[in-house]
Formats: structure tokens, C-alpha cells, sequence
């Protein structure tokens, strides 16, 4: 949960007070890719420092992942699901989440799935949002994302 205070801020020259609202952040992501990194750094017993050589990233990139301020990006993720062991916590279920899902696995980013399903990125992307799109699009989608999870390549929703 996201905590809240007020804090006086008084300008003397002036002569006027305001009440600021401030947000703090708790100091970890409760669910998600920064919650599972976090779980299995202290599991492992290493420092933000040590992942971070091992994902190639700064420490300082770490703790934002892991307070969920930022998200790695695709191409990282196939490191960081090694790392955890498991791609289980990613989104599953729709469409939408199950696209974005393959691409994290596989570290790909839009324009490469899309050639690879023989769609357009723009298709690609437009699905990834939950937009809809045209009844044959989301077969071929949909045929190409069961493909690969018959494969193996990517667990299954």
C-alpha cells in the first residue's frame, strides 16, 4: 500500500504556509518482476550490487525494479526469468497478456514476434493494449501463440 503525510512548507519572504501531500513508496513492489527478483536476491543471500553484474544493469536499476518505480525492458527478461527459475508470475489468461508474456520469454520485442506471426507490429502492439482487431488477425495470432506453447518454447496460458 501506498502511505501518505503532510508536511508545513513555509515561505518566510512570502509569509505563507502550505500543506504538502507526500507519497511514499514502500520499499518493495508488492507482486510482479520486482517482488520475485527481491524474494529470490535475499533467498540467494545477494546484494543488489552482485545481481546487478549478473543482469548487466546498475544496482541503481535494481532497486527500481524492485520498488516497482520502473520495469525491465523485454530484451531483459528472458535473463531475469533464469534468474528466478520460473516464468510463472508473468501475466496469463488473454490475449493480451499471453503476447506479452511469449515476448518476455523469449526477449523479443514487437516487431519481431509480429514477423514472426506474420502480422504487423502495429497488430502486435495494438493486441498487447487490448484493443480489438479484426476476427482473422486475432486467429492468426492466436494460432502462432499456441504453436510455440506447443513447442515449448513458452508455457502455456
Amino acid at each position: 500500500m501506498q502511505k501518505t503525510f503532510n508536511r508545513l512548507i513555509f515561505f518566510p519572504r512570502r509569509r505563507i504556509c502550505l500543506v504538502a501531500e507526500q507519497h511514499v513508496i514502500n520499499s518493495v513492489q508488492q507482486e510482479g518482476v520486482g517482488r520475485k527478483l527481491y524474494e529470490k536476491r535475499l533467498e540467494l543471500g545477494l546484494s543488489k550490487k552482485a545481481l546487478a553484474k549478473a543482469l548487466e544493469v546498475s544496482s541503481e536499476v535494481i532497486g527500481l525494479w524492485e520498488r516497482g518505480i520502473h520495469r525491465p525492458r523485454v530484451s531483459q527478461m528472458p535473463a531475469i526469468i533464469s534468474f528466478v527459475g520460473t516464468s510463472e508470475w508473468l501475466p496469463k489468461g488473454d490475449l493480451a497478456n499471453r503476447l506479452y508474456r511469449v515476448r518476455c520469454v523469449l526477449g523479443w520485442p514487437q516487431e519481431k514476434l509480429a514477423s514472426y506471426l506474420g502480422v504487423s507490429a502495429k497488430t502486435v502492439a495494438l493486441m498487447e493494449k487490448g484493443q480489438k482487431s479484426a476476427p482473422q488477425l486475432v486467429r492468426t495470432v492466436s494460432e502462432g501463440l499456441k504453436l510455440l506453447e506447443m513447442r515449448g518454447v513458452v508455457g502455456s496460458q
